[in-house]
């Protein structure tokens, strides 16, 4: 079965169910997706989703992880956050951005050292 005929079946049993509803707005809705076509519909729907999360990460979320990234750069003295540049040029360079790894490495090895 082609793309564009799947679509067509999915359309059609998706506007069929809800052509039967009782409810005349969502009738409306079946008229609509018949309009624009079930992919289009799903797309806009997909749109509104992103905008939704990207309005709750700037809002919530960020606030929180800059002043986390401010508090481990008080903390840790090796860590950064490197560039997509910088780790195209040096991968390694991604250890630094783990917080406190460095120091936990450094403070293991030279326990390995001191005790050997």
């Amino acid at each position: 079965m082609n793309r564009k005929r799947f679509w067509k079946i999915v359309t059609l049993a998706v506007v069929f169910l809800l052509m039967i509803s009782v409810s005349y707005e969502i009738r409306l809705l079946g008229i609509f997706i018949e309009t624009i076509g079930l992919d289009m519909f799903i797309l806009l729907f997909e749109v509104q989703i992103l905008a939704i999360f990207i309005s709750f990460y700037n809002q919530l979320v960020r606030p929180v992880l800059v002043r986390v990234n401010w508090a481990l750069n008080r903390i840790d003295p090796y860590y950064f956050v490197p560039s997509i540049d910088t780790i195209k040029k040096c991968p390694a360079i991604l250890v630094h951005s783990v917080p406190l790894l460095v120091p936990c490495y450094l403070i293991l090895f030279l326990g390995l050292t001191v005790y050997s």
